[in-house]
């Protein structure tokens, strides 16, 4: 069965929200984290259809923008005051979101696919990918590992190359796990390539988890800004360098980026008549808030008020 990618809209009207709190499919949950519910214009979509629903993380955390498992549609309802809007409701899942950079990423290593956001995917290969993804599952958080033993039996595991692989399995590129036996130091010290952070005992299944992101998150943000700048070079022609440091752009913008999204969405070139701050503010920018960039001409770096066709 084909599986669609559908992007969630970032502000659900007030009359959405009531019809979706009043409706029959309800269960008392909010278009929150994993969506049991999203709204959107009427669509082909329906009921017994299974998507990939990408949406944005929550304001007061990063922002990024996310995937939910693959779900399948369970009803499709008209917005009483809307009747060309739908509320879509989608079956549940256990599982949390995972960063939808860290999903392109996975698709296109393992299938050289290049997975964009509300495409229809009829390619076997790709849902496969998608359906084996590790999303991270719903473990309780709160549970205290004190002790190697209690590491190895919370995860039902007879050794450190067996956590290792589960650390492998839920982060990309990849991850592993050391122990360390040191009684004056004792702990668990989760790896991301090469970037490592020692717990030491007593420490939560929530914070072991919590460290193997960020750690994930600071190696994977090298690797989407050098996939996003040969993007941008194949399909502009032009040079950029992305300062692998991120700051904020300005006071207005809710948050900084700590990575791209992970791929450049265009296909055609930007017009050639337009500007450096032109092409930068409406294509480049909204990518990756938080990151300054330097664009590259054949003289050096290229002003903001550089035409295009000039570099």
């Amino acid at each position: 069965m084909p599986l669609r990618v559908v992007t969630c809209a970032e502000v659900v009207p007030a009359e959405a929200r009531h019809a979706a709190e009043g409706s029959r499919y309800s269960m008392g949950h909010s278009a929150g984290e994993s969506r049991d519910w999203s709204w959107g214009a009427r669509s082909v979509i329906k009921p017994g259809d299974r998507v990939l629903l990408v949406h944005r993380g929550p304001l007061d955390e990063d922002n990024h923008w996310q995937a939910d498992p693959p779900r399948s549609c369970r009803a499709v309802e008209a917005v009483p005051s809307h009747p060309d809007d739908r509320i879509y409701w989608w079956g549940s899942t256990d599982a949390a979101p995972e960063q939808w950079g860290r999903v392109q990423r996975a698709v296109r290593r393992a299938t050289g696919y290049r997975l964009r956001r509300d495409v229809l995917i009829r390619r076997p290969d790709v849902i496969d990918v998608l359906d084996r993804l590790v999303f991270v599952s719903g473990e309780p958080r709160d549970v205290v590992i004190g002790s190697w033993e209690d590491c190895m039996a919370f995860y039902d595991v007879g050794d450190q190359d067996d956590l290792g692989e589960l650390v492998d399995e839920a982060v990309d590129p990849n991850g592993w796990a050391d122990r360390v036996p040191d009684p004056d130091l004792p702990g668990v010290v989760p790896i991301v390539e090469t970037r490592g952070t020692l717990l030491e005992y007593p420490f939560t299944v929530g914070e072991f988890w919590d460290t193997v992101t960020e750690l994930e998150s600071e190696v994977s943000q090298t690797w989407s800004l050098e996939g996003l700048e040969e993007d941008i070079d194949l399909v502009e022609g032009i040079t950029v360098v992305f300062d692998r440091q991120p700051r904020r752009l300005g006071v207005d913008i809710p948050y900084a980026a700590s990575s791209p999204v992970g791929s450049y969405p265009y296909e055609r070139a930007f017009r050639r008549e337009g500007t450096v701050d032109q092409w930068l503010a409406r294509r480049v920018y909204p990518l990756c808030r938080g990151f300054e960039v330097t664009v590259f001409g054949r003289d050096g770096e290229a002003e903001g008020s550089t035409k295009l066709r000039d570099l």
